[in-house]
C-alpha cells in the first residue's frame, strides 16, 4: 500500500491564479483589433472597424493588468471603464486657442453639425453654433422644413447653399462669407453631397458637405462615397470634405476616400451617441487636402438635443498663386 501523509498535516493548497478575466479581455481586445481590419479584406466587416478605439482600450486595459501581481481581472475591468469614459470625456475639454497663421495662408474655422432635425430646440441650436465660431458650417439631417432652425442659421450665417431636392438630400453648406454651388455635386441615386466653392480670398477652397448611409451599412456607405470621390477626383486645388461619414477614420470606408483624394484626417473626437454625455464614435468627419494644415485644436459646441456633438477646427488654406 502507497504511503500516505498523517491526519495532523496539511498540505500546501495550489494558489489559484487571478488571470483568466484579464486574459479573456485580452483575448476579446486583440481579436476585435483583428477583425475591424478585415474590412480591407470584405466591405461588410467594415462595420466593426468603428470600435477600433474601444477594442485598442480593452487590449491595453487587460494588458497592462495581467503585469500586476494580484486582482488582474478587477483591474482590467476599472480599467477599461476609466478608459471609456477618458475617451467619452475628451469633446469637453477646454483648449486652448489658434496659434498664428503661417505667411501666403488664410485662417478658414470649418465645422460640422448633425442637426438631428433641431425642431423645438431653436434657441440651443443657435447658442450651439455661435460657441462653435466657426465660419463655414456644414449640416446633416437638415432638411429647411423648420423655419426656425433656418432663421437661427442664416442670422449667423448669411450665405448658405442646401440641397435641391430635399426628398434625397439632407445637406446644407452655410457660411459667413459668399459662396458659390460648384455644380456636377448635386444629391443623387448614390451621393449625399453638396459642395460650394469660397473666393480667391481663401485660395479658391472647395467645400463638400456629405451624409453617408446609416451605420452598420459598410457596403452602401463604401458605394456612396465612391462615387463622390470619382466626382471630386476632377476637382483641382484646395479641399476640405465634412460632414456626418456615419464611419470613423479606422474604416476602410474613410481611408479609400482619403487615399484617393489626398485627404488627411483633420478631427478625431467622438461626436456620437450624446446619450450619457460620453460619445464613443468619431463618426463625423473633417478631412483636408494635403496642403491645408491645422493651426489649432479640434474642439466642440454643445449637442443641443441631437445626437451628435458638433465639431469645429480651425485650419490655414493656402492662398491662390
Amino acid at each position: 500500500m502507497a504511503p500516505t501523509a498523517p491526519n495532523n498535516i496539511t498540505l500546501p493548497r495550489r494558489k489559484r491564479r487571478d488571470w483568466s478575466g484579464a486574459g479573456v479581455g485580452l483575448f476579446l481586445g486583440l481579436a476585435g483589433l483583428l477583425v475591424a481590419r478585415l474590412g480591407w479584406l470584405r466591405i461588410q466587416l467594415d462595420v466593426f472597424s468603428a470600435f477600433t478605439i474601444q477594442f485598442a482600450i480593452l487590449t491595453l486595459a487587460s494588458g497592462i493588468s495581467l503585469l500586476l501581481p494580484r486582482f488582474k481581472s478587477l483591474a482590467a475591468s476599472l480599467l477599461f471603464v476609466i478608459g471609456i469614459v477618458a475617451y467619452g470625456l475628451w469633446p469637453s475639454l477646454t483648449v486652448g486657442a489658434d496659434g498664428p497663421t503661417p505667411p501666403g495662408t488664410k485662417r478658414l474655422r470649418v465645422a460640422t453639425y448633425n442637426l438631428d432635425t433641431g425642431q423645438g430646440r431653436e434657441a440651443a441650436v443657435a447658442a450651439s453654433l455661435a460657441k462653435l465660431d466657426a465660419d463655414v458650417l456644414v449640416l446633416t439631417e437638415y432638411d429647411g422644413t423648420v423655419p426656425a432652425i433656418t432663421k437661427a442659421v442664416t442670422e449667423l450665417y448669411p450665405f448658405m447653399v442646401p440641397c435641391e431636392d430635399f426628398a434625397r438630400c439632407d445637406i446644407a453648406i452655410a457660411a459667413r462669407m459668399p459662396i458659390t454651388r460648384q455644380e456636377g455635386l448635386l444629391p443623387g441615386d448614390a451621393t449625399n453631397a453638396v459642395a460650394v466653392r469660397l473666393g480667391a480670398e481663401y485660395g479658391n477652397v472647395l467645400i463638400a458637405g456629405v451624409h453617408t448611409a446609416r451605420f452598420p451599412r459598410s457596403t452602401r456607405q463604401f458605394a456612396q462615397m465612391e462615387t463622390l470621390a470619382q466626382r471630386l477626383a476632377q476637382e483641382a486645388g484646395p479641399m476640405i470634405v465634412a460632414g456626418d461619414f456615419n464611419a470613423t477614420a479606422q474604416s476602410r470606408v474613410v481611408q479609400n476616400f482619403a487615399r484617393s483624394l489626398d485627404l488627411n484626417i483633420g478631427v478625431r473626437m467622438p461626436t456620437y451617441p450624446t446619450a450619457w454625455g460620453l460619445p464613443q464614435l468619431a463618426i463625423d468627419q473633417i478631412l483636408v487636402r494635403t496642403g491645408i494644415v491645422p493651426i489649432g485644436p479640434e474642439t466642440t459646441g454643445d449637442c443641443a438635443g441631437s445626437d451628435h456633438v458638433p465639431i469645429v477646427r480651425s485650419f490655414a488654406v493656402p492662398l491662390a498663386q
